[in-house]
């Protein structure tokens, strides 16, 4: 009886939560842009026009992507991924300062916090991810993809990574603030790095030993090559991808631990 009761209480524990995260990421979607007449749709209009314009400007310069991928698809296989990476950690990165009021709510943990702001923005980008890819599949067919499930592995393990970077720079903040300016410059460095705009066969192959260290690129290669048919990654590793996430996660949570006791100013 005793033991039942143990299990019990834990499941209980886990669906409370389960319901303090579905809750906090509502209210985030709820209050996000929320000076503006029209709240949440903001948060889809920014990303929205930004690979907008981006995706025009490679239909206009067809020679930025290999022949045998579409142009639309090209750039949101790799914009896409890019830009929800960026935006998770910027957002885990900020969302303990900014949400400080919550945490003095019962049952909330500065995990909550992370995961649901990170959670916020992955709803968001999956929307735009799926908008963009129903357009481009309607103008230029490429469909269904290759490996459907890869495609959303990675998408999911872009996220996931966004997540544990900003959480490594939040930690690193209470120590050392100008650490914010170096999440700055990986954002401005990263986007040309991480095969946004890119293939790495379109590159020297003495640049790739280099440009292979950074997991995005990984990610959006394999997003490529799980779509189209036409195309094979020469350096596209998930394992890779994996240990990183790892490393990131083992210093990530370390560091939440770790600077718990240290007052949020």
């Amino acid at each position: 009886m005793a033991l039942e009761l143990k299990h019990g209480s834990k499941a209980g524990a886990i669906r409370t939560q389960i319901d303090v995260l579905i809750a906090l990421t509502v209210l985030a979607m709820h209050t996000q842009q929320g000076k503006y007449r029209w709240g949440y749709a903001w948060s889809l209009a920014e990303p929205l026009a930004m690979v907008s314009i981006l995706a025009l400007a490679h239909l206009v310069i067809r020679l930025i992507s290999p022949l045998n991928m579409p142009p639309m698809l090209f750039m949101v296989l790799g914009c896409v991924p890019w830009f929800m990476f960026r935006a998770i950690m910027q957002h885990t990165f900020k969302s303990l300062n900014s949400r400080r009021v919550v945490l003095g709510l019962g049952h909330v943990t500065p995990l909550d916090v992370i995961f649901s702001s990170a959670l916020t923005e992955f709803v968001t980008y999956s929307v735009i991810m799926i908008l963009f890819l129903s357009v481009g599949v309607a103008l230029e067919g490429n469909f269904p993809p290759r490996q459907p499930l890869g495609v959303i592995a990675m998408f999911v393990l872009a996220a996931v990574f966004g997540c544990g970077v900003g959480m490594i720079f939040a930690g690193l903040f209470r120590y050392f603030r100008p650490v914010e300016k170096t999440m700055m410059l990986i954002n401005r460095a990263g986007i040309w790095t991480s095969g946004a705009f890119f293939v790495v066969q379109q590159l020297p192959p003495s640049t790739w030993p280099y440009l292979t260290l950074n997991p995005m690129l990984h990610v959006d290669e394999l997003m490529r090559q799980f779509w189209f048919s036409t195309y094979q990654s020469p350096i596209a590793n998930p394992l890779y991808i994996l240990e990183c996430l790892v490393g990131v996660f083992t210093l990530a949570l370390a560091l939440e631990r770790k600077t718990r006791s240290i007052p949020i100013q």
